[in-house]
């Protein structure tokens, strides 16, 4: 379970300042179990949804809603229930394996283009090299974010104002802009990928790795959009 968060972009605070997520199961006496970071602690059922601490005096609460648990009450914080692909050890991950997928492009097209010109071999179709740039700036774009988003942070934190972290000011809404139009881009460059494997164009060596590229860039821009880091919000 995770913290209960935002639906503006501090959200990612919630996520990886204070949201140490607590982890719940059930011991085979029937105590409930539950973990947070090294912390590892047991409850006792008191009352239906509710726990004691078998040690200290604290209690435990559950929210149903339609007879399925949704959130975890702990004194003053409240958890909601995710998914596996929530956790953010599995987005992490997944982001880490989606970079190093997505620069296979960014970076390894205009490598190869070079290489191919150094021994003087065939340049590819020209629609090979339009979907490449759509799909370039795609994972540019994601690149662009990052560095805008430092550098306003840096910017933003010298003349002494709020930040991310702390209640930014409403102009700083515009470095969500660029990550904004780079996942149109790359919404683009995913209608190339489609026309290419419908219409059998390109090689399959080619199409194979141009999807992965922009398949990874499309879960990027994912991930974006979950921590509220686009300028249209998840929620």
């Amino acid at each position: 379970m995770n913290p209960t968060d935002t639906a503006s972009s501090e959200k990612l605070v919630f996520g990886l300042v204070t949201g140490q997520p607590i982890d719940v199961r059930v011991a085979d006496d029937g105590r409930l179990i539950t973990e947070q970071g090294d912390s590892t602690d047991e409850w006792v059922e008191v009352e239906p949804l509710v726990f004691e601490h078998v040690e200290e005096d604290s209690t435990l609460m559950f929210r149903e809603t339609d007879g399925e648990v949704t959130h975890l009450l702990d004194g003053l914080s409240a958890y909601e229930q995710i998914g596996y692909h929530e956790r953010l050890s599995v987005q992490g991950q997944v982001a880490a394996a989606a970079t190093l997928l997505g620069l296979t492009g960014l970076v390894g097209w205009p490598v190869a283009r070079g290489w191919r010109r150094y021994r003087g071999g065939d340049s590819p179709p020209a629609t090979v090299t339009r979907a490449r740039w759509v799909a370039g700036a795609g994972v540019a774009g994601l690149l662009g974010f990052v560095l805008a988003f430092v550098a306003l942070s840096v910017a933003v934190a010298a003349m002494g104002r709020p930040t991310l972290f702390d209640r930014p000011p409403a102009w700083f809404e515009v470095v969500f802009v660029v990550p904004t139009l780079g996942a149109i881009v790359t919404a683009g460059a995913v209608a190339y990928a489609v026309r290419a494997w419908v219409r059998g164009d390109w090689s399959l060596a080619t199409r194979v790795h141009y999807s992965v590229v922009v398949i990874a860039a499309t879960i990027l821009y994912w991930l974006l959009q979950y921590w509220n880091l686009l300028w249209v919000r998840a929620g």
